[in-house]
Order: structure tokens, then sequence, then C-alpha cells
């Protein structure tokens, strides 16, 4: 659920924002983390309705961009935040773009990238598995290289077998709309 919330810092300033929540208590868990004191909290039913029919997964095509990124920017010699940061001032896909965010905000608070990843439910779970690996091993960069290479074939493999399936779609259209013809057309004039 999604969340509209009243807050007072320890200055005493008060902030309202939008926070994505299971439950009020986690709210204002959440706030206190980050030294806010919770004044009110109340359900924004438009935007938890929306996020209810809102894509959560990321597009191969899109993962695939991802993990290319990260492992041209991890090469270069950034770090895992600047590397997530870069990539997400480069992409245009919105569900990516919310997941990065979460991912950083998370990493900030000390979860793993795999954790993190993890939590946001928009990567699949052989490309979390595998980070998780590569933590353990260091081998993030070559990691990287492999599920983009990896989510790439599935995208031509998927490609290649819808253009299979085109033509024999079209016969079998075609092949109804003469059955059709001849059982309204030519069956009832015998």
């Amino acid at each position: 659920m999604q969340y509209l919330v009243q807050a007072v810092s320890r200055s005493g300033q008060i902030v309202e924002n939008a926070i994505i929540a299971d439950s009020v208590n986690e709210v204002r868990d959440k706030l206190t983390e980050d030294g806010y004191e919770l004044i009110s909290a109340n359900i924004d039913w438009r935007a938890s309705i929306k996020a209810m029919f809102e894509r959560r997964e990321i597009k191969r095509k899109v993962i695939v961009e991802f993990f290319h990124h990260l492992k041209g920017l991890l090469e270069l010699g950034l770090n895992i935040t600047a590397s997530l940061n870069t990539v997400k001032e480069s992409i245009d896909d919105q569900t990516l773009y919310r997941a990065i965010t979460e991912i950083e905000d998370l990493v900030t608070k000390g979860y793993s990238l795999s954790q993190a990843m993890r939590q946001t439910g928009a990567f699949p779970g052989l490309a979390v598995a595998s980070i998780a690996a590569a933590e353990r091993t260091n081998r993030l960069e070559q990691v990287f290289e492999e599920l983009g290479d990896h989510y790439q074939n599935i995208e031509l493999l998927v490609g290649d077998a819808k253009k299979a399936a085109t033509y024999p779609l079209i016969a079998l259209l075609v092949l109804a709309a003469v059955m059709s013809l001849m059982l309204f057309f030519v069956v009832p004039q015998l």
C-alpha cells in the first residue's frame, strides 16, 4: 500500500511524502529509521490501486541492457552505487527506474545488491540467485555479462518462436475464413 505521510524532523520541519509499506507500523519504523516522527499516515487509495495494475517485472530487453551497462561501468572502476545511479539516469523504462531507486535506497541502508534486487520483486529469480553467488565470489562483472548474454539469447529465441508461429496462424485464419464462406454461402445453396 502507498501511504500519504506527514512527519516532523528532529529540527521541527514538517515533511509530506508518499511511502510504500504494508502497514502504518512499517511506515512509522521507516520514518523513525530516517530520523522523523510520524504525525499522520493515510492510505493513498488511488496510487495503491494504480500500483496493483502496474507491471512489476522488467522486460527482458531492458534487463539485457541493464546488465550490460552495469558490467561496463564496473569494469571502468565505478562502485555498484555509482554504477546504479549512472544506469538510472540513462534508462527510459519506468519499471527499471523505480526498481533501481529502491535498490539504491536499500543498498545505502546496508542490504547487499542481491537482497535489494530480491526485495524489489522486479528481477527474475535466476538473476538474483546468480548475483548473490557472484557477491560471495567477487565476480559481479562476469556474472552481469553472463546474465546479459543469457537474457539476450532468450529474447532472440522468443523472437524466433513468434516468427515461426506467424505463418501457421495466418494459414489457420485463411482456412477458417474459407470454411466460413463455404458454410454460409455454398452449403445453403445445395
